[in-house]
């Protein structure tokens, strides 16, 4: 590892649920959420606004795109399923399209993702005391891709798969910047010091 290599947070796998939850097992996957994002975060925070909007190539998003995308992806999911809608503040915020495009520092980047979670979907999941009632395709604003009903459970299990690919692939880009990164483990998996 050189001088110029950003070592990473240390993985966590003994996470302890979101306090303040009416469901245990939501307050558990929303624990991972936060880490995940955490993550992510790590991975940005000492890029530049022209690194975070670089495109390699046979790149389809920058990095900026991509954490947009899984910041405002959670409130697109459950306000469809929930109808309850963003406040007023992160909705004065939220971007249009899937991938925007925006011109955000990773200070500001981080903010928003904090801002979404803690703002957002945080206080919705940690009012419902069961995640597994079936949201009905909404015939005013459907599902994407033929989608025809979500539980929160299964938008909550989304939202890990989507921050765990989609930060796979900043970390790639990352990379392919030439902005070395250390990935690390956990003592309490190999067994020494980090």
């Amino acid at each position: 590892m050189t001088d110029q290599t950003k070592r990473s947070r240390p993985r966590d796998y003994n996470l302890a649920p979101t306090e303040g939850f009416a469901n245990d097992e939501a307050a558990a996957l929303v624990a991972m959420l936060d880490e995940l994002s955490e993550r992510a975060i790590d991975l940005i925070e000492d890029l530049n606004a022209d690194e975070l909007q670089a495109l390699p190539d046979n790149c389809a998003n920058t990095i900026q795109m991509l954490i947009s995308h899984m910041t405002w992806g959670e409130p697109i999911w459950f306000i469809k399923a929930t109808g309850i809608g963003l406040p007023k503040d992160l909705a004065e915020q939220a971007p249009p399209g899937r991938f925007p495009v925006l011109q955000r520092t990773a200070a500001g980047l981080i903010t928003e993702v904090r801002s979404v979670r803690e703002g957002y979907t945080k206080p919705l999941i940690a009012t419902l005391e069961d995640i597994d009632v079936e949201h009905p395709n909404p015939a005013d604003d459907p599902y994407p891709r033929n989608v025809q009903s979500v539980t929160v459970r299964g938008l909550l299990m989304h939202q890990v798969w989507h921050w765990t690919y989609h930060t796979g692939q900043v970390g790639l880009i990352r990379r392919m910047l030439g902005k070395a990164y250390a990935w690390a483990m956990t003592p309490r998996i190999t067994g020494k010091p980090l």
